[in-house]
């Protein structure tokens, strides 16, 4: 990844065919790291330079082109959010997913934090096991109870 990035943050953002001239000068300059977001609405305009850029030849494959964006919570899929969460409150998680864009978005969520009132809203909501592990109790095993198991929190 080169060391230095052009970012795309403007308020207010130029028109996005402006934009998307100035990021073409960026390529012609030599710049090849970019970083946009949602937020900062300079997406479409980066992805239009981008093409432009392929197609005059400043780059020869977007292999050459790093992009950085943030996913906010509120971009977020519900489920990235639960995740967020977990990882928050200190816990791991095992993803299942084959889908390569939805194992690129679970990864992503390191890249971004909840806020403390939405942290606070996932603390109200009433936690219970899946699964309640009678399966592992037993008088000839290690654990004799629930409680046993459980480390005192049935």
């Amino acid at each position: 990844m080169p060391v230095i990035g052009l970012g795309t943050a403007s308020f207010p953002l130029p028109p996005h065919e402006t934009l998307t001239s100035i990021l073409i000068d960026a390529f012609e300059v030599g710049y090849r790291h970019f970083d946009t977001a949602t937020f900062y609405g300079s997406e479409e305009p980066l992805g239009k330079a981008v093409d432009k850029a392929l197609e005059l030849g400043l780059v020869k494959s977007r292999d050459e082109v790093f992009i950085t964006t943030k996913l906010l919570p509120a971009d977020a899929h519900p489920d990235l959010i639960a995740l967020r969460w977990i990882y928050e409150e200190g816990a791991s998680a095992i993803v299942r997913s084959f889908n390569k864009e939805r194992m690129k978005e679970n990864i992503e969520l390191f890249e971004w934090e909840l806020k403390e009132e939405e942290s606070e809203k996932f603390r109200h909501i009433p936690q219970r096991r899946m699964f309640s592990g009678i399966n592992f109790v037993s008088e000839n095993g290690p654990y004799k109870s629930l409680e046993e198991l459980w480390d005192e929190d049935p």
